[in-house]
């Protein structure tokens, strides 16, 4: 197969995340959208089916609330398919990608225009411009630093012609655009787009202003799917930056893998399931010991036997039906020990080791776990443009169908792009008697509702149902998750973008016995950063108790004070938020399952002046 130049290079995580589907990557040829999984497909179908095996990601519960079959992680290319210094690759194994924005200015001479006119895209994918001034002095042509998108994520070049002859009554037949600026200043105001060919002129200080912009309205056009699907839309369109994180939102759902799914037995296992399912059960037992011979594996064949029971389980009846059961899940799987043998050479993916601290901190947190092994799935499901959106995992494809999420496919997939990581946590869980008797006082109820109203009323301008309540128990056990992330960075190694929160909170509605209030805090990273050992070592009663103490001391000052602890959440807009801003409570954006939304330090610390000075902190008696 004939290599292809490549245009850049990205990390597994990087190509399914922050580079996913429907996002712009800036390279030094320029910025390119990865494509759409039909394009993915065409591509890896000529993958050899052994290579292929190693591309597949499984796990059982996340598929079946996704309603997909399996997952694919990003191919890697080897030596033998890299050629030229690393610039050629196989096509087989790349991302399919697309220039975008398709409007470029040349570095030389300011001219605005696409490949073909007037500029040339060289063979090594660099775009060079016509005029032979620029060619001597090496000058090149870079994407535009503005385009449009629309809150139903349809994205489109800036309208430049249109834009800079808007002022203009007679038709311009042969526009002819440079960009200047009038050097006065930084601003936008000072930036001008001028055509040669008529003299029309207009300056781009009104890009971003809603009325101006209202002209334009969306043409539907995607990209990522290479525009042979536009679809109708009369949203307006909306001026945005290109490297602007409002360009891109993805949306993720993730698992952890569990017993019996993260059995050594069902490592193993797993990759045959497809064939061993359809098998008679009065077959299972010749079946599985000829199988077990053929692959030369030591295993008890009554053993296979009980997991094939377990696992015909989770396809069948006892699979989860939503998020919320199968977080429920890990939270009693977090709750006890773990420590499972290896078969046949092969280590489990969970490992947990649990115990209960000492007082005074017993009364606020009953049990810590200390995570020794754990894997997680991560897949790619779509993504959002201007503000986000946060959905129950087996809410997605009905999201996807309504618009409200942003579909990576043309038609129903039977699979998502994903990864593995493995890594290591701590695991706290809230006492739920102590939890019950504060979220039940009255200032911490009303203090939630206006974060709740204000959410409602976000989701009832996008003509979405909101999908969980904002309650006192989830912006406590947040709250405290980003103080401990804040804290354990400075004592473990681990920088705080490396570590990630996992949240356990039932809603109000759930059963006694299915009540959660808990938190892990991993470190789950395909880099060297995976696992270092520093969250497991933190994990004695001592040591714990000095680190809860330490955060919620942490949370109860903040540089911004007295205007953060004073924050009232009516006055945040759409943030979602109480108290908390960068100084005391954000956190990375790779750390947050919540896009650093639904925040309150007050819910920890209480809060002592201010509008709602009667609020009472979780852990405001450690204070004292």
């Amino acid at each position: 197969m004939c290599p292809v130049p490549t245009v850049g290079k990205a990390r597994r995580s990087q190509s399914v995340f922050t580079y996913g589907i429907g996002s712009i990557v800036d390279t030094p040829k320029g910025s390119f959208m990865p494509m759409g999984i039909p394009f993915m497909q065409m591509q890896w179908d000529r993958i050899p089916h052994a290579s292929r095996e190693s591309m597949t990601v499984r796990e059982p519960r996340l598929s079946h609330l996704l309603g997909v079959d399996e997952f694919y992680s990003m191919p890697v290319p080897n030596d033998r398919q890299i050629e030229t210094y690393g610039t050629r690759v196989q096509r087989s194994v790349t991302i399919p990608v697309k220039r975008f924005p398709e409007w470029l200015q040349c570095t030389g001479c300011n001219r605005l225009g696409k490949v073909g006119n007037p500029f040339t895209e060289e063979p090594d994918g660099q775009v060079s411009c016509a005029n032979e001034k620029c060619r001597h002095n090496d000058a090149h042509a870079v994407p535009v630093r503005f385009l449009t998108a629309c809150k139903h994520g349809h994205i489109d070049d800036f309208p430049w012609i249109q834009w800079s002859h808007s002022d203009n009554f007679e038709e311009c037949k042969n526009p002819c655009l440079y960009m200047h600026s009038y050097g006065q200043s930084a601003a936008i105001s000072d930036l001008y787009v001028q055509c040669k060919n008529c003299g029309a002129i207009k300056n781009l200080g009104d890009i971003f202003q809603p009325h101006t912009m209202a002209r334009f309205r969306c043409r539907g056009i995607r990209p990522w799917l290479d525009d042979r699907d536009n679809e109708e839309c009369d949203a307006q369109r909306e001026t945005l930056q290109r490297g602007a994180s409002n360009v891109h939102f993805p949306v993720s759902a993730s698992m952890l893998s569990i017993p019996p799914a993260s059995d050594a037995i069902s490592k193993i296992l797993e990759k045959h399931w497809a064939l061993l399912k359809n098998a008679p059960e009065s077959a299972w037992e010749p079946m599985l010991q000829g199988f077990i011979d053929t692959q030369g594996i030591n295993i008890d064949h009554t053993m296979a036997i009980k997991w094939m029971k377990s696992r015909l389980d989770l396809d069948n009846l006892n699979a989860p039906i939503s998020e919320s059961n199968a977080r429920h899940q890990e939270y009693l799987a977090l709750s006890i020990d773990n420590k499972a043998d290896s078969i046949a050479g092969v280590l489990p993916d969970f490992e947990n080791k649990v115990m209960q601290l000492q007082q005074p901190y017993l009364e606020y947190i009953d049990l810590v776990g200390a995570v020794k092994r754990l894997r997680e799935v991560r897949a790619y499901c779509g993504f959002c443009r201007i503000n986000p959106i946060s959905v129950p995992v087996e809410q997605i494809p009905l999201a996807v169908q309504q618009g409200l999420i942003t579909p990576i496919s043309t038609q129903n997939t039977s699979w998502y792009p994903a990864i593995e990581v493995r890594g290591e946590g701590i695991f706290f869980r809230f006492t739920e008697s102590a939890v019950i008797d504060w979220e039940s006082k009255q200032k911490v109820v009303d203090r939630a509702a206006e974060i709740n109203h204000i959410f409602a009323q976000q989701c009832s301008e996008r003509g979405a149902e909101q999908s969980y309540p904002i309650t006192p128990r989830l912006l406590l056990v947040h709250s405290f998750s980003h103080a401990l992330i804040r804290r354990i960075s400075l004592d473990c190694g681990y920088s705080s973008a490396s570590l990630r929160e996992r949240l356990y909170v039932s809603n109000p509605d759930a059963p006694p016995d299915e009540s959660m209030a808990g938190v892990l805090i991993y470190t789950a990273s395909p880099d060297s950063d995976g696992s270092l050992g520093g969250l497991v070592d933190l994990a004695d009663s001592i040591t714990v108790g000095n680190l809860i103490q330490d955060a919620i001391e942490d949370a109860m000052w903040c540089g911004n004070d007295p205007v953060c602890s004073e924050t009232d959440p009516q006055v945040r807009g759409d943030r979602l938020n109480g108290a908390a801003c960068h100084n005391c409570m954000l956190a990375s954006e790779t750390s947050c399952e919540k896009y650093n939304r639904e925040l309150d330090r007050v819910m920890l610390t209480g809060k002592s002046s201010g509008i709602s000075e009667e609020v009472q902190g979780y852990f405001a008696d450690l204070l004292k």
